[in-house]
């Protein structure tokens, strides 16, 4: 009896020692195969100790007797030193072992690479005019939920880079066109809603099982769904435009046209669209009131 209970303390411990070792995913496979094991060994033993006598063996667990008060303990002189029960050693430094982490790995790289991913569209979302930037986040929430992978390609362009979009399938010094199949757009520098932060291009997920995003512009998508799902958020689709049409651009001029627009760019650049912006809505705000 006394050496099976050894051995099962021995496996205790050292299952103990191995569940500190691996993940939490882990543990309670281990710990199951650990009590099914103890479980094994007292079944035997009472198999064993039946077969040996005809009387039942009961197993019963006596609570630990409280220690003496100290005028009652014998005296060390007169007491036989008793040798002591060396505990069974654990494994001194159980190490995770690649198999251990792989699971928690599994779990953590998609969500890093969510995260990462999300934090850029919050980064391009902080460029736009901040009323436009909400009603962007919520459409594209919106589309999530309808199962649509899409997200912002671009937002806030700056006048260098429309003109040198503009440039694509055209003459650089005439500005004609020479080549249709490379234009991307019609609008020159100043004549986009993007270099007001009034704009984005909302762009599908290619491979949604590959990890990170592949910008897709492929006719297979439901830019249709896309384009009447962002004009019921309040945003103008340029799927429905009959010059030029594009699937991916949402803009929102908020009534102001692009000489004004470019009138004040030029006095103190996109904060002070906003700023007129943000007192023509309290203007409209309090009429309605």
């Amino acid at each position: 009896m006394r050496a099976v209970h050894e051995k099962v303390t021995t496996a205790t411990v050292c299952a103990l020692s191995a569940v500190r070792a691996v993940n939490f995913a882990e543990s309670a496979s281990m710990l199951q195969k650990v009590m099914t094991t103890i479980l094994s060994v007292l079944r035997r033993l009472v198999a064993t100790k039946a077969a040996q006598s005809p009387a039942p063996i009961a197993i019963s667990i006596q609570p630990e007797p409280k220690p003496a008060p100290l005028s009652e303990a014998p005296s060390m002189a007169s007491s036989t030193p008793k040798t002591p029960v060396q505990p069974p050693k654990a494994p001194e430094q159980p190490v995770k072992t690649a198999e251990a982490a792989k699971p928690l790995q599994e779990v953590a790289k998609p969500l890093q690479e969510f995260a990462t991913f999300e934090g850029a569209l919050e980064a391009k979302l902080k460029l736009l005019y901040p009323p436009f930037a909400k009603m962007v986040r919520l459409f594209i929430f919106e589309a999530r939920k309808k199962g649509m992978a899409v997200s912002v390609f671009q937002g806030l362009r700056t006048f260098e880079e429309q003109h040198a979009l503009y440039l694509k399938g055209r003459d650089p010094k005439t500005l004609k066109t020479v080549d249709k199949k490379l234009v991307v757009t019609n609008a020159p520098a100043g004549m986009s809603m993007h270099n007001y932060g009034l704009a984005v291009d909302v762009v599908f997920d290619g491979d949604e099982v590959k990890p990170g995003w592949q910008w897709s512009w492929s006719q297979k998508h439901p830019w249709k769904a896309l384009a009447e799902l962002g004009r019921s958020h309040g945003l103008e689709a340029a799927y429905f435009w009959k010059s030029f049409p594009e699937g991916p651009h949402f803009e929102k001029s908020y009534g102001m046209t692009y000489r004004e627009l470019n009138a004040l760019y030029r006095e103190g650049g996109t904060q002070m669209i906003w700023s007129v912006l943000d007192m023509r809505q309290k203007a409209t705000q309090s009429t309605k009131a």
